[in-house]
Formats: C-alpha cells, sequence, structure tokens
C-alpha cells in the first residue's frame, strides 16, 4: 500500500489504537512517546510506524533495498 491510501486506515485503525493502547485513558507514557498532543495525532504515529516496519520487511523478504 503507498502512503497516499494509509490515511484511508486511520478512522478505524486509529479507534482501535486509541483504545487498545488506552491512549484516551491516561497512558502518558505513550502519548510521550509518541511526541504528540492528542490520542488522535498519537495514532497516527503509531499505524504509520507499523506501515513502515511491514513495508521494510515486505522488501527485505523480496530482496528489496529501500
Amino acid at each position: 500500500m503507498s502512503d497516499d491510501y494509509l490515511i484511508w486506515l486511520h478512522m478505524d485503525y486509529g479507534h482501535f489504537v486509541r483504545n487498545a493502547f488506552g491512549l484516551c485513558a491516561g497512558n502518558r507514557a505513550l502519548m510521550e512517546a509518541t511526541d504528540r498532543q492528542t490520542a488522535d495525532d498519537a495514532s497516527w504515529v503509531i499505524i504509520e510506524a507499523l506501515w513502515r516496519r511491514l513495508k521494510s520487511e515486505v522488501h527485505m523478504a523480496n530482496g528489496i533495498h529501500a
């Protein structure tokens, strides 16, 4: 998936990330780790980091050096 489509994941997966990791319930450590002020922005950082990691692993599995 290209980064142009990544934003479309934010609505559903962002909600999941915010709830699963307690971003709206006071998980200050994770909020600070993302360096964001809102749970919504913090969930975006997490989704984008996961996307980059998965993309990197797919490239490595396919012998692509990006």
